[in-house]
């Protein structure tokens, strides 16, 4: 797998100092990184790279890590004007007209909802055992670029705030967390989860966030309530038919209580796509 970092973000770059001292790492070139290393792990292989480029604009992965990859893993900080302390995990994209942050409208990457799922868990566990209990563990729903990879992406966060940023014990919390989950998903014969599509809710995805830890349900992308609620009719069915099949191997979409017109459209994209529906 390949993990990108930004040089200029404190908490990218500092879970990805932390992340390669624990793994054995040699230094090699790859094409328009500050510095590029091979590490190896238990059960994987991971290329590191630091960019200048800040990570909303990473549009270039494809072209510049080596051809084996399979997917991308990106270390980054999260910003909100909550500011509440939080360890976050999701896909990028823009599945709607809209392309405020990084990528182009109507475009998002596959999602990689196993190895979210065993990174969530993690870091759920790590946060009970670390001093940062007053960290929020959650799924954001899809947004912001890069959105024209080839291959799966997601995004693992530090937030909200600057003082979160450059605190250590959140960068060795988030890089743990993404070593056992890559130690997990080495180990992996199956399908441990029940792969989902989430619509409705939040922004912080509470309840596909419990039902993830709870129910053992693993979300790919997650459209949100405030994307539904901007879209025509026309729109949602798009947006609907892009998420779902941009979430590879997904057994169900779960659907949030929002309006009933919304959720007739959603559901009958996904009945006639041969995908499970659960309403909540």
């Amino acid at each position: 797998m390949g993990i990108a970092y930004s040089i200029n973000d404190a908490a990218g770059r500092g879970a990805a100092e932390k992340l390669v001292s624990m793994l054995r790492c040699n230094e090699v070139r790859i094409d328009r990184a500050v510095r590029g290393l091979r590490c190896l792990g238990s059960g994987f292989v991971a290329y590191i790279a630091g960019f200048h480029e800040d990570v909303l604009y990473l549009e270039f992965l494809d072209t510049v890590m080596p051809s084996e990859i399979e997917f991308y893993i990106v270390l980054s900080r999260h910003s909100a004007r909550s500011a509440i302390p939080s360890l976050t995990v999701h896909t990028p994209g823009n599945p709607w007209h809209r392309a405020d942050a990084g990528g182009s409208p109507w475009e998002v990457p596959l999602a990689n909802p196993i190895f979210m799922w065993y990174a969530l868990k993690a870091l759920k566990e790590l946060r009970e055992s670390s001093k940062l209990n007053n960290f929020e563990v959650c799924y954001e729903v899809t947004h912001h670029g890069p959105t024209s990879l080839l291959k799966p992406i997601t995004f693992v966060e530090i937030g909200s705030s600057e003082r979160e940023w450059h605190l250590e014990e959140a960068h060795r919390v988030l890089a743990e967390g993404v070593r056992i989950a890559l130690e997990e998903l080495a180990n992996t014969r199956g399908k441990p989860c029940k792969v989902s599509v989430g619509f409705g809710g939040p922004h912080y995805a509470p309840v596909f966030t419990h039902r993830a830890l709870k129910y053992g349900e693993c979300y790919g992308h997650i459209l949100a309530s405030y994307v539904l609620k901007d879209l025509s009719p026309e729109d949602l069915a798009r947006a609907c038919s892009l998420v779902i099949d941009r979430t590879p191997d997904r057994d169900q979409v779960v659907i949030e209580k929002i309006k009933s017109a919304y959720r007739r459209v959603i559901e009958e994209i996904a009945r006639g796509k041969g995908v499970e529906v659960t309403r909540l």
